[in-house]
């Protein structure tokens, strides 16, 4: 199995795509994607 690189999955990355599908065909069901994105907090002038 290869690596599994977090930072670089999207909702159009064959991974997800085959778990979507795989899901879909157990479930009978859509499933929508969602991208959840980080907060940036601004701090004394510092962006986290």
């Amino acid at each position: 199995m290869g690596n599994l690189n977090l930072t670089a999955i999207t909702d159009q990355t064959q991974y997800v795509q085959k778990i979507k599908g795989a899901l879909e065909r157990v479930s009978g069901q859509s499933i929508p994607l969602t991208e959840g994105k980080k907060v940036q907090r601004y701090i004394a002038g510092f962006i986290s």
